[in-house]
């Protein structure tokens, strides 16, 4: 809905600032835009009244009642929360050292292979499978592919 040029005089009329009422409640009832607005108008009027409206609190409502008031004033109560963050970090921080002393306290280990190689062959064509030994009984398998790539 567009916003109609006669709005402000509904405004005026609503406040009963206008000297001529007729015009503008014959707009109201044909103009939707006004019309709405007329009942914008109402509805925040209404508020209002039920805001300047004087609440009565009773004796035994006001400990509660300040409660409220002072929880909008007063900043929390500080939390002890930063002892056991604390605590948690420190605990944290004992894990990954009894853990880093666990992995390197026990140094480097060898290496050795558990499979034995008894026989090899290869189903690629034109491949050549040839094999060494070294003096400590390391036995190196080496497949060889004619275009001279050793894989």
């Amino acid at each position: 809905m567009k916003n109609c040029r006669w709005e402000h005089r509904v405004e005026q009329w609503f406040d009963g600032m206008t000297a001529k009422p007729g015009g503008i409640e014959q707009h109201v009832t044909q103009c939707a835009s006004c019309r709405a607005h007329l009942e914008g108008l109402e509805t925040l009027r209404g508020a209002a009244r039920g805001i300047a409206e004087h609440q009565h609190i009773a004796d035994a409502q006001f400990p509660v009642f300040m409660e409220g008031v002072r929880g909008g004033i007063e900043p929390a109560a500080k939390r002890h929360g930063g002892l056991w963050a604390l605590a948690s970090m420190a605990a944290a921080a004992v894990i990954v050292a009894a853990s880093a002393f666990v992995i390197f306290t026990n140094g480097p280990r060898e290496v050795k292979a558990q499979t034995i190689v008894e026989s090899y062959s290869s189903d690629l064509e034109a491949a050549t499978i040839t094999s060494y030994s070294s003096e400590d009984g390391t036995i190196t398998v080496w497949l060889n592919i004619d275009e001279g790539d050793v894989w």
